[in-house]
């Protein structure tokens, strides 16, 4: 799960990291300059019921074909 939250491309996030070197130059520069301000809305959108049903419908995804795999050998 954290792994899956740290990839959200918030700064100071790493997922941030991803998206400002997929992006051009000065733009990727300008959006690495407000990872001070990507706290707070990182903050924001935690407290966000809507996001944080859609995270928890990714995680549950994901992890099925762990836990099928796990059983599996169970």
């Amino acid at each position: 799960i954290l792994g899956l939250f740290n990839l959200i491309p918030v700064p100071p996030l790493d997922g941030s990291h991803v998206v400002a070197s997929l992006l051009p130059g000065t733009v990727g520069e300008r959006f690495r300059r407000i990872g001070f301000f990507g706290v707070f809305l990182l903050v924001l959108v935690m407290q966000y019921g809507p996001f944080l049903r859609f995270f928890y419908f990714v995680v549950d995804a994901l992890m099925y074909p762990f836990e099928y795999l796990i059983n599996a050998f169970i």
